[in-house]
């Protein structure tokens, strides 16, 4: 099955931006983390997809994913959504990729991981808030941290400096100063059902390096984020 012009797009970008990551990071070790949603899956059907065997996407995700994860000195991966990759499907691609399995749970892929970085609490999540509307994509985020942050003070819990969420296609980054919040962008671009729901909130692929290599302990890390754009729709003029 030959790749279409936007598969092709995404392979390049993906490429270039793990050359980027590679040259930006050096010698130096670091941790691979994978936050959810491996694979479309095969629940609605899509025609836009290369298969609707989700065999097929794990194999995919695999050869995508290896080459990189392995330069890593740690792995971790976060479960993503169920309707997309079942309950099981990411906890064998993260045995696959030899991640490390949660302390509590023993899941190669659980619901959610908090690492101390340099002394900074970084809680990674999958799931958080969608929204239509761009002017309130912000919203959300912070929603979402100060959520984390209220929930975890209230029960006694170690409290989350920074949060990594995906899920919602649409890359976003806050900074309160000492805390930060940023949403991931996907790896995909619209489909028939986004344009259901976002259809002008054009998709922005990413991967980004939180960098601690200059910060004090407990300091907040630097943000490298490689941003891809697709190109702009023809205007036809009439």
């Amino acid at each position: 099955i030959k790749a279409n012009k936007q598969q092709l797009w995404l392979y390049d970008c993906w490429c270039r931006g793990w050359e980027k990551v590679i040259e930006y990071i050096g010698a130096d070790p670091w941790a691979w983390v994978f936050n959810g949603d491996a694979v479309e899956g095969a629940h609605r059907k899509l025609t836009e997809l290369v298969s609707n065997d989700p065999t097929d996407h794990m194999i995919i995700f695999d050869k995508l994913n290896r080459q990189y994860a392995e330069l890593a000195a740690k792995r971790f991966f976060v479960r993503g959504t169920g309707v997309h990759t079942g309950d099981t499907m990411e906890m064998k691609l993260a045995e696959k990729l030899g991640c490390e399995r949660h302390p509590d749970s023993g899941h190669w892929a659980p619901d959610r991981w908090m690492i101390n970085v340099n002394g900074f609490n970084v809680l990674l999540r999958h799931h958080m808030q969608t929204t239509s509307r761009e002017y309130l994509r912000g919203s959300a985020l912070t929603i979402d941290f100060g959520n984390e942050v209220v929930a975890s003070i209230n029960r006694g819990q170690p409290v989350p400096q920074g949060c990594v969420f995906a899920h919602r296609h649409g890359y976003d980054w806050w900074d309160g100063g000492t805390t930060f919040a940023m949403v991931c962008g996907p790896w995909q671009q619209t489909t028939r059902y986004g344009h259901t729901k976002w259809s002008p909130m054009i998709p922005q692929p990413t991967i980004t390096v939180l960098d601690w290599r200059d910060s004090p302990p407990g300091g907040m890390p630097r943000n490298k984020t490689f941003m891809f754009s697709p190109q702009s729709s023809t205007v036809v003029t009439l």
